[in-house]
């Protein structure tokens, strides 16, 4: 299942729980306990086949076990076609680095390679497929957001 549409059934859910609505664009607000709300800048980036899939998750649960995590990335591998997928970060043109992902067809893993993004910084996610840690990237996909709150 693709990360978005975990994210729009947990945010019908918070209508469904709050009786007030959400409106999808780049960016969504979440109501939080004191009463403020928060930016979601999450956003995703797909290769041109759509067989890779790296999300950025302005806040999220994390690894399993490990509680809830502030700006991480999930590769998933949603091609059923041999292929691994690589993932790249950058914030602010500096470059953070390379994760190689291929356990193999809807498998996901996370990775932390940020820190904490703070607001008005530029992060940049990069996703390829490659047939193995060391073969050249295919079908590449990138994408860049200015983060709203950190």
């Amino acid at each position: 299942m693709r990360f978005t549409v975990k994210k729009v059934l947990s945010a019908a859910v918070l209508v469904a729980v709050t009786g007030g609505a959400l409106a999808f664009s780049g960016a969504s607000a979440v109501a939080q306990q004191d009463g403020t709300s928060r930016i979601n800048d999450s956003f995703e980036t797909v290769t041109t086949d759509r067989g890779g899939v790296v999300v950025f998750e302005d806040y999220g649960p994390g690894a399993p076990g490990g509680g809830g995590n502030d700006d991480y990335v999930q590769i998933g591998d949603e091609g059923d076609d041999g292929y691994g997928v690589r993932a790249y970060a950058w914030v602010n043109g500096n470059y953070k680095g390379v994760k190689y992902f291929g356990k193999g067809y809807l498998e996901y893993t996370i990775w932390d390679p940020f820190g904490n993004v703070k607001a008005g910084q530029r992060v940049k996610i990069k996703v390829c497929l490659a047939r193995w840690s060391g073969a050249p990237n295919e079908n590449c996909g990138s994408k860049t957001r200015t983060i709203t709150d950190g």
